[in-house]
């Protein structure tokens, strides 16, 4: 039976570990630094790099592994390529989708709709940018991710702060779109397999999501076009993996690319609770046995509300037990240090309709302590 590698020990690879356990899989860990979850709760090898692109320790780590799945993006498809593992995502997959500017090629190459954008390098050129677009968001091509490496720009932002991001690494500007909401969809593929999880509504904040709510609000066109350019996106990298596809939702209506991240995501963990084949579970599927699963939903409605690190926060939640006491209501806890706006955790939530689950969730939001 193949051991499974797992590049990152965040949330997201503290999950997959869990579908790796429950489907009796060997497993083991590589990150860099400390673990920022319980990970070492498994009682597996935790192997820690000096850095994502340390060649050196991901060759020796990959010795004891027989295929590699990744948590984040933060390991160059270089160094990958050298460690001559069955990677999930694949490589080409992984290449083609390095950083946010080539997905939006990519998006274009497929004639899926994307928003205005211009690359970027020096601050003379945000500043014309900014006289053209008036308003927008400076991004990072890579790296960016929870709001890190996202800052909203408009005549008035503080040239300094645009410095700064520049320094940080590659960077467009996006024009700001007039939004109604936005979504995402999850899709699956191995091969000629291909399954794609119902689209998605996220509620973004300050660029975090803090809601995410199935079934959407939106047309049947409109969300019919969401998985027609998912399909379409994902299926024409004859890739491996699972792929999270954004997208904004213009006032007009209009549906519009934004990025795709190439493993599991925010927006589908609701799945946990609220899908018979989670995307974790999904993704260890397709890693280990090369299947694409068939998923259903088993509730008319499912929500799940991010929980962030809170002013003085100490990691533990606090919150009263009859607002969390209800049937079909799942906490689920990171167990990372509290940091003020970090993420925390996750409360899912299933039901009859999104509109009676969020009115529960905001009250929730309101009043918990992590």
């Amino acid at each position: 039976m193949a051991k499974l590698g797992i590049v990152g020990a965040g949330q997201l690879g503290m999950f997959l570990g869990i579908s790796a356990k429950a489907s009796n899989l060997e497993f083991s860990f590589y990150t860099v630094g400390e673990a920022r979850t319980s990970v070492e709760d498994f009682q597996v090898e935790v192997y820690r790099g000096n850095s994502w692109d340390d060649e050196e320790s991901l060759k020796k780590w990959a010795t004891t592994v027989d295929l590699i799945i990744l948590e984040n993006e933060f390991v160059p498809a270089s160094v990958l390529k050298k460690l001559n593992k069955a990677i999930f995502p694949d490589i080409n997959s992984y290449e083609k989708l390095d950083n946010k500017i080539a997905q939006k090629e990519w998006a274009k190459e497929q004639s899926v709709p994307v928003g205005e954008f211009i690359v970027v390098k020096t601050l003379k050129e945000v500043q014309k940018v900014q006289n053209l677009f008036k308003a927008g968001v400076l991004k990072l091509s890579r790296g960016g991710y929870d709001g890190y490496g996202n800052l909203s720009i408009n005549l008035q932002t503080d040239p300094t702060a645009i410095e700064e991001m520049l320094k940080r690494g590659d960077c467009f500007i996006e024009k700001k779109v007039d939004l109604l909401t936005e979504a995402a969809c999850m899709v699956a593929v191995y091969d000629k397999q291909i399954f794609v999880y119902p689209p998605v509504e996220t509620k973004q904040e300050d660029h975090i999501c803090h809601y995410v709510s199935r079934p959407t609000s939106l047309s049947q066109e409109q969300e019919a076009q969401i998985i027609k350019f998912s399909r379409k996106l994902i299926g024409n990298l004859g890739g491996r993996g699972i792929f999270a596809i954004e997208y904004f939702i213009s006032s007009e209506g209009e549906v519009i690319f934004n990025e795709i991240a190439p493993r599991p995501h925010n927006s589908y963990h609701y799945s946990l609770d609220g899908s018979s084949v989670s995307q974790f579970e999904q993704l260890i599927s397709i890693a280990s046995e090369g299947k694409v699963l068939v998923s259903k939903e088993k509730f008319k409605a499912s929500v799940m509300l991010n929980l962030l690190g809170t002013e003085n926060g100490n990691g533990r939640l606090e919150i009263s037990s009859n607002l969390i006491n209800v049937p079909e209501l799942y906490v689920h806890l990171y167990n990372k240090k509290s940091r003020l706006g970090r993420k925390m955790g996750h409360i899912n939530m299933n039901g009859d309709s999104v509109k009676e689950l969020k009115v529960h969730l905001d009250k929730i939001k309101k009043e918990y302590h992590l």
